[in-house]
């Protein structure tokens, strides 16, 4: 089957255990994006209430995935 990883990427202004919690919660919710071939994957993207945002993309040909982190510059009034 070949290495899998899980890269991630975050922003400056986090702590590396909140990524890692954001990260969890969305690997423990499962693959329920569906890409090309039928393939399942991570959620694209997951948005938390205090509004850090994580995005998820395939390492396509790879058994890998890419999770960017980060806090969202939207806000809500």
């Amino acid at each position: 089957m070949g290495n899998r990883r899980i890269i991630i990427n975050y922003d400056k202004g986090l702590f590396e255990e909140d990524v890692i919690r954001y990260v969890k919660q969305v690997i423990d919710n499962g693959r329920v994006s569906v890409g090309a071939n039928c393939r399942k994957h991570y959620c694209w993207i997951t948005t938390f209430n205090d509004g850090v945002v994580v995005s998820v993309k395939p390492k396509y040909n790879t058994h890998s995935d890419i999770f960017t982190v980060y806090q969202s510059k939207l806000t809500t009034k």
